[in-house]
């Protein structure tokens, strides 16, 4: 005979949240982020390397947009871009993960600025040049916060819908003795 436990009726149990989804999407937000930080780290560290130097002395800033700088001014942004957006979204995450009730709307102003940031850039990179490498890594970083925009948008409207309790970040001897008799009760049954 099949076990009728909730789980298997497809109800949800007590210790379920409606919020799971945002905490998932935290460690997406971690992953991502730390990708983006250390790709960012890697092409900063290796394009002095690999690319020209300025052709222009930079003494004044309307030297970054000479001609010849251009398209190493939009590297440098792409660059600074996702190195502190992808800081950014790796903190997120950690407060996704944590239902902290303004992670959301954070991860939101982020992503949206750093997929408006990598579109520009696309935009800049094909008035300059058009430089394709450039292009290409630009439009790939903004469809990828695009798609983190998304997720933070959803993650923002499940928080707003179903708000975490406001002592959830709280320890209290409560919550110890609660913790202790749920985990003296698991061990009893394994």
């Amino acid at each position: 005979m099949p076990d009728d436990t909730q789980a298997n009726r497809g109800e949800p149990s007590e210790r379920d949240t409606p919020r799971a989804f945002v905490t998932g999407t935290g460690v997406v937000f971690q992953f991502v982020g730390v990708l983006y930080f250390l790709a960012a780290a890697a092409y900063w560290f290796l394009s002095g390397r690999l690319q020209n130097d300025a052709s222009v002395p930079i003494e004044r800033f309307a030297d970054y947009w000479a001609e010849p700088n251009r398209a190493l001014t939009l590297d440098t942004i792409n660059v600074l871009a996702s190195f502190c957006g992808g800081l950014a979204m790796a903190a997120l995450g950690i407060g996704l993960q944590g239902e902290q009730r303004g992670s959301g709307r954070a991860a939101l102003f982020v992503t949206g600025v750093l997929a408006l940031i990598h579109l520009a850039a696309t935009v800049g990179y094909w008035a300059v040049g058009p430089h394709w490498f450039g292009m290409l890594v630009s439009i790939t970083l903004a469809a990828a916060a695009t798609v983190m925009f998304l997720l933070a948008g959803h993650s923002a409207g499940q928080l707003r819908r179903h708000p975490p309790p406001e002592d959830a970040s709280i320890v209290d001897d409560a919550w110890l003795e609660e913790y202790e008799r749920i985990r003296r009760a698991s061990r009893r049954n394994h």
